[in-house]
C-alpha cells in the first residue's frame, strides 16, 4: 500500500502537533528530530475505521493518535483498526523497519 503524499507531513519542529475538530496532541522534540505525520483518517483510510493520526520517528517507532472528546470504546477500535492496518500492510515498515503494535483491549 502506497501513502499518498498529501497524507504525510515532515516535521522538525521542536513541538510536533497534530489535531482534529479542536482537539490536539503535541509531543516535545527538543533536539528538532525528524519526524513523520501521517492523517490516517480521511486521507490514508476513507470510510472505514481508523485513527485520525500516525505520528513516527524513524527507527524507533509509531505512535498511533485518536483525538477524542468522549466514546472511548468506539477510540480504542479506532486504534485497533488502524494498527491492524499498519501492521497488514507493512507501513511499519516505511518507518521504522520493525513491527511491534499490540491491539489495546
Amino acid at each position: 500500500m502506497k501513502i499518498a503524499a498529501e497524507c504525510i507531513e515532515a516535521t522538525t519542529d521542536s513541538r510536533v502537533k497534530v489535531s482534529e475538530r479542536g482537539r490536539k496532541a503535541i509531543f516535545l522534540n527538543p533536539d528538532n528530530c525528524n519526524y513523520s505525520k501521517v492523517r490516517v483518517d480521511g486521507c490514508v483510510v476513507k470510510n472505514a475505521k481508523a485513527a485520525d493520526w500516525v505520528v513516527s520517528k524513524h527507527a524507533v517507532g509509531d505512535i498511533i493518535v485518536e483525538l477524542k472528546g468522549r466514546n472511548v470504546e468506539h477510540a480504542v477500535k479506532q486504534i485497533n483498526a488502524t494498527a491492524a492496518l499498519w501492521t497488514e500492510k507493512r507501513l511499519v515498515d516505511r518507518f521504522r523497519g520493525s513491527t511491534h503494535i499490540k491491539p489495546l483491549h
